[in-house]
């Protein structure tokens, strides 16, 4: 197994990733369960303004999971954190100890970045994934609410916590409010 950075070349494999999982967010309740397609995947990670980063984890030479993440800052954490948006590993790869690695490549990149936390959020009925959280030794941050605004109505009138939302014709079927639903 190799863990690296995605590169450009890795968008149609990571857009296949993200397919499966919305299927996946779908079956523990996820309302929507939004997938990025390759576009969104080379705008939002390979534009000239990128907005996050991908883990790529490979068996074999095949993209078998990926950990999408981004930078963020929380003084009640120490400051740096990163936020983890998509872990997903293939149904076929699981229980093989990859998405342990992925999240410990993102321990690892954070601290490298002066980072101090990895966050994210999960779904309750998640349980497969809550239970690979806490084996992993994650802590539930009880008694907080996950809120966001949106700054664009043309890509979202919900988010896919909260109900039905339209998109635009663009291809970009993300939104960030879609961090709250991961699994390996």
């Amino acid at each position: 197994m190799l863990i690296r950075e995605a590169n450009r070349g890795d968008a149609p494999s990571i857009a296949q990733l993200s397919a499966e999982l919305a299927d996946v967010l779908r079956s523990v309740g996820n309302p929507v369960g939004a997938a990025l397609d390759a576009a969104a995947i080379l705008d939002g990670g390979f534009g000239r303004n990128p907005a996050f980063k991908v883990l790529i984890a490979e068996t074999g030479g095949t993209v078998v999971g990926y950990l999408l993440h981004h930078r963020s800052y929380d003084p009640d954490l120490g400051g740096r954190t990163m936020t983890v948006v998509d872990l997903y590993v293939t149904e076929r790869s699981r229980r093989r100890g990859i998405g342990g690695a992925l999240m410990r490549a993102a321990v690892e990149h954070c601290q490298r970045s002066g980072g101090h936390a990895v966050v994210w959020w999960v779904r309750a009925t998640n349980r497969q994934a809550v239970a690979f959280y806490r084996r992993l030794g994650a802590s539930v941050a009880s008694g907080l609410l996950s809120m966001h605004l949106p700054t664009k109505r043309s890509l979202t009138s919900r988010c896919s916590r909260c109900g039905p939302r339209s998109r635009t014709d663009n291809g970009n079927r993300r939104v960030a409010a879609r961090a709250a639903e991961r699994r390996r």
